[in-house]
C-alpha cells in the first residue's frame, strides 16, 4: 500500500469501469470530504476545469484507496458520533497525532460514511493500529463493513470481531474476503451472498464497542485496494470455522481449533503459524516431574549448554579491551574492532545500517524514548510500508542496530573482575590519580556516550582514599553496568508497547522472524539480567512468552510431527531461536525446572526430526545430502547460514545426555551436509549453478563458515577454563585445516577476508567475538595434534536431487547442471537474478581454482544468453527480464547423472556421466506477445567424465523461436594480450583481437585457464569465437545497470530456428591440458551413438561406456555390453577381462505418496491430498507447489531391466555398491544369462553392480 499524497486524506484516481450513474457520481464527489483536497491537487496541475471532465467523462468513476492519519482535524468530517473523538498527541502510530475514542454504554458505535468500489475489495482489506492501556479480558470491538448494490439497492453488512485483552500497540491487517458474509447480529452463520464487482459499494465502516465504558487509540487507518493477507492472533483469531458453519463471536474465541488456524494459514505457507501453534502449546499435557537427582543433573546440563553459547557471544572471563593495543591483527582483535567502533553522527548509522557499540549508543539517544509514556519512534512489521515521518523504521533496525549491540556490550563488561584487571594492569602505577584515557580507550569503555563517561568518572572520584586502583575500576564499571542495564530495560518496554508482545501478529509475521536475531539474541544475553530486575514493566515471563510466541514454540508440544525436515529460514532463525529461548528460561522452583527441561526434550526431538533427510521438495536435507531451501539445492546462499547454525546447536548440545544432545544421526547428517558443499566447491566458491538468484561464481561461501567445520571435528569444554577436545574421527577436523583461510603459521587477518568481519547484520550474527575466539583454539588444537590439512576432494559424485554432477581431479573441480519436472530452475526475483533464464541448461562450470573463477565477472560485460555449457536462445535482454519469474521445471523429466568407482574399487578415480532431455518450461510473462509464447524449444545434451577428459554431446536441437539456437563452451575476461600463437586450426584467447565464425575441419580452442577444446570437422562449422572483445551487457541486480568487459567467448551458433532440422553437436575437453595437450580425440574416446534415443561414448583408455538413455527400450549400440534398457537412465560401465561392471541412476525417482500422520489429517482433512504432480507440462512452480510434494513424498522405488548384447553371458554378483556404499547383494540384484534386473533404485542415487563371468 503506498500513500499518493502527503496531506492528511490520501486517495488514488485511476480510470475504472462502472456502471454507477452519472448523477450519483456527481453527488458522491461534491459532498464529499474528498473533494476540496482533490480539486487543489488537481487544479495544481490542470486546471480544475479538467478535474470535473476526468470526473464526469461517461462510463467512469473514481478509485479510492483511504487512509486516515488522523494529523487534521478535517478527517473527523465522515466519522459520526463526534463528540466521542478527539484527535490528540498523547499517543500516535504514525505521525504525530491519533484518534482517541471513548465510549460509553448510551454511545458505542464510530461510523464512517465511504464511498469506495466494489471492485476494490477484491484483493483489499482494513490496515488499522490500536492502542489501549491496559488489557480487558473477554471484551471485544465488532468492525463492520457494509455494501450495497447498486443494481438491486441491498446491503450487505459483514462483522468479525477484535480482543481488547492487550496492552501496548496492535496493529491489525484484515482482508475483507476474510469476514465476507459474517453477518452483525446472531446467529452468526456466514452468508456468501456479498459481492465485490463493479455493481458494489462499500459505503459504511463502524466499529461496536463494549457495553462497558472504555477508550482507545486509532491511527493509520487504511482501506487497501490490494494487500498482501494479515496474521491471526489473539487480538483477531480466525474469523470463519474451517468448515464454514460459523463465524465466531467474542465469547466463542477460547473454541477456536487447530483446523481453523490451518484453514486460514495452510501447512504449506511456512511463516505466520504462531496463532496455530500457541493453540497447541495452550492444550499442552503436564509436564512429567523428574526426581529430585536426575532433575539436578539435567538442569546442570542445561547450564553448560548456556555457558557455551554464552561463550559464542564472548568467552566468559576474557577481556576485550586489552585488543585495542594488540598487534598484528588477528580474527578476534578485527571483530571487536569492527564490533566497537562506529560514528558519532546518527544520520551516518543509520544510513550504514551496521550495527556496533558507538552507534547503538549515538542512536539510542537518537530515537529519545519517553521512559514514562514508552513513546518512541513507531515501529512496523517487516511487510509494512516504509514509513519515513518521525524516524518511524521497522522493529529489525531497532534489534540489530541498537538492542543487540549494546546487549553485546553489556555481556563483554559484565566480565567485570577481568576487565577491571586488565584496566588496572594497563593504567596504574601506585598512585591513584585518574588515568589519562585516549579517545579510543573512551570508546571501548562507555561507546563514546558523554553520558556513560560522566558516570564514570563521578564514580571514580566518589570511591574512598583508600580504595585500590582495582577498586576505583570495578566500582565505575558496576555503575556503567547499571546506566547499561537501564538503556537495555528501557529498549526491551519500548520494543513492547510497539507490539512486539506474545499474542501480536503485528500485521503480518510474514518473514518477520528472519529479522529477529537482534532481538533474540538480546533477549538471551540479558535474561539473567531482566530476572533479577523484576521490573513490572518488563518480566522474564514477559520475555519468555514473546519469544516463545514468535518462535512457535507450540509445535514441538506434537507427538508425532506432521512432517520431517524444515526449511533453511526455519533452521536459521526457529530453531537456534528456540534454544536461545530454553536456555533463557527461569530455573529457581522446581516446576519452573521441569519445565525447562521438559522443554529441551522436545527441541532436541524436534531438532533430530528436522535433520532428517526428506525424499520430497520441503526439507533441509535430501538423501544424497544435498541441502534444500526454496525447495531446490541452494549452495550459495541460505544452506551454507543453516549449516553454519545447526553446527552450532549441536555443539552447544553435544555430551549433555541421549535425551538433550542431538543424535548420532543429526551429527553425521550435518557432517555429511557439510562434505557435499565442500565437494562442489573448488575451494571456497560455490558452482554459480547452484546459486539460486545469487548468479556470482566467485562468492566464497565456505570461507565464512570454517567454524562450522571446526565445531564438527571436536568436542565442547565441559568446564569453565577447559579447552575444546579432538573428536576420535578427524576427517572434519582435516577438512577444516584445508579450508581454514586463517592458519596458526600465518594468524594476519586481512581486513577484506570476511572470516574477520564483525559486524552485525539484520539476518544473521555469525562473526561474534567468541566463534573467533573458538577458531584460534581450533586452529591451535588441531595443529597440536598433528593433524595435517586434507587434500582436495577426488572422483565423481551425482547428487540427483540437483540434478548435477560433480568431477574432481587434482586441484579442479568441474560441474554439471540441469533441472528437471522435480528440479526447479534458478530462481529470478524482480531485481535479483533477472537474466539467469539459461542458467541450468546444462551449465557446466570449469574451475581450475579459486582464482580463476574471477574470470567470470557476471556484472562486467557477462552475456547471459552464453553461459557456459548451456543450450540457449540468443534473446535480447528485454526479452529475457519479461520471463516472469520465479522458479521453473522442466516440461520434460529426464536430467540427472551416474558415477562409477569401478573393478579398483577407488573413489577417488571414479568417473560418471551427466544427461538432460529439456523441453521449454510452461513460462508466464510480464507482456503479452513474447517471442517464447506459445514457442517450442528441445534439446538433449550429454557430458561424459573420463579422468582429465570430458567428452559434450547435443542433438535434437529444435526451437520455433524467432532466435538463434546457441551452444556456449567457455566465457572468460581476458586480462592481457599476447602475440598470436595461432594456427591453421589452433586458436589461443591469449592473442590479439578478433571473431571468427568461419571453421572448417578440426579446430582447437585453448581457454585463459590453459583448457584445451577439440571441435570435429561435423560442429566446427557452427563454431564461433570472440576474442579479446569487449562484451556489453547488463548487470544482475538492478534493472537497465549496464555493464561491460574484455572477454574471450566461444560458442556453437545452430542458426535461426533449427525446428524443422535438428541441430546437433559434438566436442571433447581436456582439462588443464597445458601439461601433456592430447592431439588427437581418437584416441582417447569414441562416439558410439549420438541420436534422440541415446548418447554412448566409449572411452579407449579406461575400456568404460557410458550411457545417457533418453527413450526406454532404445536399441543400443553392437560395440558395447549393453543391447536395451528399459527406463530412460544412465549407465556408466567398465569391462575388464571376465570383470563387468554396471553403474545405474534413475534421477527422475518414482515419488508417490507416503506416511500421513494421524495429527496431520486431524487439523487438515486434505493434507497431501492434492498429490505429486505427473504431468510436467503443467507443473511450473507455482502449480507444483502441493502439500503432498513437499511433506509426504516417498520414492517407491524403480526397477530396471538391463539386457546385453552376449545373451548367453552368465554372471556371478561379486558385490553391489549403492552411491559407492556396499550393500547386500540380493536386495538389489538379480542377474540371469544376458540381462540383470536392478530392484528397488531410489533417490537417483547409483547402483553399481561388480559381476564376473562364469
Amino acid at each position: 500500500m503506498r500513500r499518493p499524497f502527503a496531506a492528511p486524506l490520501k486517495f488514488t484516481l485511476t480510470k475504472r469501469e462502472s456502471l454507477r450513474p452519472l448523477k450519483d457520481r456527481l453527488v458522491w464527489l461534491i459532498t464529499s470530504p474528498f473533494y476540496t483536497q482533490a480539486k487543489e491537487q488537481i487544479t495544481g496541475m490542470m486546471g480544475c476545469l479538467w478535474f470535473m471532465v476526468f470526473v464526469m467523462c461517461a462510463g467512469k468513476t473514481i478509485s479510492a484507496e483511504v487512509t486516515y492519519d488522523f494529523e487534521s482535524s478535517d478527517e473527523l468530517a465522515t466519522i459520526t458520533p463526534h463528540h466521542t473523538v478527539q484527535i490528540t498527541g498523547e499517543r500516535h502510530k504514525h505521525g504525530h497525532h491519533a484518534l482517541k475514542w471513548s465510549w460509553d454504554s448510551k454511545a458505542r458505535f464510530l461510523n464512517w460514511s465511504l464511498s469506495v468500489p466494489g471492485t476494490d475489495m477484491k484483493r483489499g482489506g482494513l490496515q488499522f493500529h490500536l492502542y489501549s492501556d491496559h488489557p480487558q479480558a473477554g471484551k471485544c470491538l465488532r468492525v463492520c463493513t457494509v455494501v450495497t448494490s447498486l443494481r438491486f439497492h441491498r446491503e450487505c453488512t459483514s462483522c468479525f470481531f477484535l480482543s481488547l485483552n492487550f496492552k501496548g500497540w496492535r496493529t491489525n491487517w484484515v482482508k475483507y474476503k476474510e469476514f465476507s458474509g459474517c453477518p452483525a447480529g446472531s446467529p452468526r452463520i456466514p452468508s456468501f451472498q456479498c459481492s465485490f464487482n463493479s455493481n458494489h459499494e462499500l459505503i459504511k465502516l463502524y466499529i461496536e464497542a463494549p457495553d462497558t465504558p472504555g477508550s482507545i487509540f486509532l491511527d493509520f487507518l487504511t482501506l487497501s485496494k490490494d494487500m498482501h493477507a494479515g496474521s491471526r492472533d489473539l487480538v483477531i483469531p480466525p474469523m470463519i470455522k474451517a468448515d464454514g458453519s460459523r463465524c465466531f463471536a467474542c465469547e466463542e474465541f477460547g473454541t477456536i481449533a487447530e483446523s481453523d488456524a490451518v484453514k486460514h494459514t495452510p501447512q504449506t505457507t511456512f511463516w505466520e503459524h504462531a496463532y496455530r501453534w500457541h493453540l497447541r502449546s495452550r492444550s499442552r499435557p503436564p509436564v512429567p516431574a523428574l526426581s529430585g537427582d536426575t532433575l539436578n543433573r539435567k538442569v546442570a546440563q542445561l547450564a553448560k549448554m548456556k555457558r557455551r553459547m554464552l561463550d559464542w557471544f564472548s568467552k566468559t572471563g576474557q577481556a576485550y579491551f586489552d585488543l585495542l593495543w594488540s598487534n598484528p591483527k588477528t580474527r578476534p582483535e578485527r571483530r571487536w574492532t569492527f564490533l566497537l567502533h562506529g560514528s558519532s553522527d546518527a544520520e551516518a548509522c543509520w544510513n550504514k545500517k551496521k550495527g556496533n557499540i558507538q552507534c547503538a549508543h549515538v542512536l539510542f539517544k537518537d530515537i529519545s524514548i519517553n521512559p514514562k509514556t514508552l513513546e518512541g519512534p513507531s515501529l512496523y512489521c517487516r511487510d509494512c510500508e516504509e514509513k519515513t515521518v518521525n524516524k518511524e523504521m521497522k522493529f529489525r533496525y531497532i534489534f540489530y542496530i541498537i538492542l543487540l549491540p549494546m546487549a553485546l556490550e553489556y555481556r563483554i563488561w559484565s566480565q567485570v573482575d577481568a576487565q577491571a584487571f586488565t584496566l588496572s594492569k594497563r593504567y596504574c602505577d601506585g598512585s591513584n590519580d585518574f588515568p589519562a584515557f585516549s579517545t579510543e580507550d573512551w570508546a571501548a569503555i562507555t561507546g563514546k556516550d558523554q553520558v556513560l563517561g560522566e558516570i564514570f568518572k563521578d564514580t571514580w572520584n566518589k570511591e574512598t582514599f583508600s580504595s585500590t586502583c582495582l577498586d576505583r575500576f570495578k566500582a565505575g564499571i558496576n555503575a556503567l553496568n547499571k546506566k547499561r542495564i537501564g538503556k537495555i530495560m528501557l529498549l526491551f518496554k519500548y520494543i513492547r508497547n510497539e507490539g512486539f508482545a506474545e499474542g501480536s501478529s503485528l500485521g503480518s509475521l510474514d518473514h518477520q522472524l528472519l529479522y529477529g536475531q537482534g532481538y533474540w539474541n538480546a533477549a538471551f544475553l540479558m535474561s539473567d539480567v531482566i530476572r533479577t530486575q523484576q521490573d513490572p514493566g518488563f518480566t522474564l515471563k514477559n520475555l519468555i512468552d514473546t519469544m516463545k510466541w514468535y518462535t512457535e514454540f507450540g509445535e514441538l508440544d506434537q507427538k508425532e510431527f506432521e512432517h520431517k525436515g524444515a526449511t533453511c529460514d526455519r533452521v536459521r532463525m526457529h530453531m537456534l531461536f528456540r534454544l536461545l529461548t530454553v536456555l533463557s528460561m527461569p530455573e529457581e522452583t522446581v516446576a519452573e525446572k521441569n519445565e525447562k527441561v521438559e522443554d529441551m526434550k522436545k527441541l532436541k526431538k524436534w531438532i533430530d526430526v528436522v535433520f532428517t533427510p526428506t525424499e520430497g521438495t520441503y526439507g533441509l536435507f535430501k538423501p544424497d545430502y544435498l541441502g534444500f531451501h526454496h525447495q531446490f539445492f541452494y549452495a550459495g546462499a541460505y544452506l551454507p547460514e543453516a549449516l553454519y547454525m545447526g553446527t552450532l546447536v549441536a555443539y552447544v548440545m553435544r555430551g549433555t545426555g541421549d535425551d538433550l544432545a542431538l543424535s548420532s544421526e543429526s551429527e553425521a547428517n550435518l557432517a555429511k551436509a557439510l562434505g557435499v558443499l565442500r565437494d562442489i566447491s573448488v575451494k571456497y566458491s560455490t558452482p554459480s549453478s547452484t546459486n539460486g538468484r545469487y548468479p556470482t561464481y566467485f562468492r566464497s561461501m565456505l570461507s565464512k563458515m570454517p567454524s562450522a567445520f571446526a565445531r564438527m571435528a571436536l568436542n565442547p569444554p565441559y568446564e569453565i577454563g577447559d579447552k575444546p577436545t579432538l573428536l576420535s574421527d578427524t576427517a572434519n577436523a582435516r577438512m577444516f585445516a584445508r579450508l581454514n583461510p586463517i592458519s596458526s603459521n600465518s594468524p594476519l587477518c586481512p581486513k577484506d577476508t570476511s572470516v574477520c568481519w564483525g559486524t552485525i547484520d539484520a539476518i544473521m550474527y555469525t562473526f561474534s567475538l567468541g566463534d573467533a575466539d573458538f577458531l584460534e583454539e581450533a586452529t591451535e588444537i588441531i595443529k597440536s595434534q598433528g593433524i595435517k590439512p586434507e587434500g582436495a576432494p577426488q572422483g565423481n559424485w551425482a547428487k540427483n536431487y540437483a540434478a548435477l554432477a560433480i568431477h574432481r581431479r587434482e586441484n579442479w573441480t568441474v560441474t554439471a547442471k540441469g533441472f528437471s519436472n522435480l528440479v526447479y530452475s534458478p530462481e529470478r526475483y524482480y531485481n535479483e537474478n533477472e537474466y539467469g533464464l539459461f542458467e541450468m541448461h546444462g551449465a557446466v562450470l570449469i574451475a581450475n581454482s579459486e582464482e580463476a573463477l574471477r574470470t567470470k565477472p557476471v556484472d562486467a560485460g557477462w552475456a547471459w544468453e552464453k553461459i557456459p555449457g548451456t543450450t540457449s536462445l540468443g534473446l535480447t535482454y528485454v526479452e529475457m527480464r519479461n520471463v516472469a519469474g520465479n522458479r521453473y521445471t522442466n516440461s520434460k523429466k529426464f536430467a540427472g547423472a551416474v558415477s562409477i568407482i569401478g573393478k579398483a574399487r577407488n573413489k577417488l578415480i571414479a568417473n560418471g556421466a551427466f544427461g538432460m532431455d529439456f523441453g521449454m518450461p510452461v513460462y508466464w510473462f510480464k507482456v503479452s506477445g513474447h517471442p517464447l509464447q506459445g514457442k517450442r524449444f528441445d534439446f538433449k545434451k550429454s557430458v561424459f567424465f573420463f579422468d582429465d577428459i570430458l567428452v559434450f554431446l547435443g542433438s535434437g536441437l529444435s526451437s520455433d523461436v524467432n532466435a538463434p539456437v546457441l551452444t556456449t563452451l567457455f566465457q572468460d575476461t581476458v586480462t592481457s594480450l599476447s602475440v598470436s600463437m595461432d594456427t591453421s586450426a589452433l586458436y589461443f584467447c591469449h592473442g590479439p583481437a578478433m571473431t571468427k565464425n568461419d571453421f572448417s575441419g578440426d579446430v582447437q580452442l585453448v581457454d585463459v585457464h590453459g583448457n584445451r577444446y577439440h571441435v570435429p570437422a561435423t560442429s566446427s562449422r557452427d563454431l564461433v569465437l570472440a576474442r579479446a572483445v569487449t562484451q556489453f551487457s547488463m548487470k544482475s541486480k538492478g534493472l537497465d545497470v549496464k555493464s561491460q568487459g574484455f572477454y574471450c567467448t566461444a560458442w556453437f551458433d545452430h542458426g535461426l530456428g533449427t525446428g524443422h532440422s535438428p541441430a546437433a553437436y559434438e566436442y571433447f575437453v581436456q582439462v588443464n591440458s597445458t601439461k601433456i595437450p592430447l592431439a588427437y580425440p581418437g584416441q582417447y574416446f569414441k562416439v558410439l551413438m549420438k541420436s534422440s534415443s541415446a548418447h554412448v561414448v566409449k572411452s579407449l583408455i579406461k575400456s568404460t561406456y557410458g550411457y545417457v538413455v533418453f527413450t526406454a527400450g532404445a536399441i543400443l549400440p553392437v560395440e558395447g555390453p549393453l543391447k536395451s534398457v528399459n527406463a530412460e537412465c544412465l549407465l556408466m560401465v567398465e569391462q575388464v577381462g571376465e570383470s563387468l561392471v554396471i553403474s545405474v541412476s534413475y534421477p527422475q525417482m518414482n515419488l508417490g505418496i507416503g506416511h500421513i500422520p494421524t495429527s496431520a489429517k486431524e487439523v487438515n482433512p486434505d493434507f497431501c491430498k492434492d498429490g505429486i504432480p505427473t504431468d510436467p507440462l503443467s507443473a511450473n512452480y507455482r502449480s507444483a507447489q502441493t502439500s503432498a510434494l513437499f511433506f509426504c513424498a516417498e520414492d517407491k522405488g524403480k526397477t530396471i531391466d538391463v539386457q546385453l548384447h552376449d545373451t548367453l553371458a552368465s554372471y556371478d554378483v561379486m558385490s553391489t555398491l549403492v552411491d559407492g556404499e556396499e550393500v547386500a547383494a540380493d536386495d538389489v540384484v538379480q542377474a540371469s544369462p544376458g540381462a540383470l534386473r536392478i530392484l528397488g533404485m531410489k533417490h537417483g542415487k547409483s547402483t553399481e553392480v561388480h559381476l564376473r563371468r562364469r
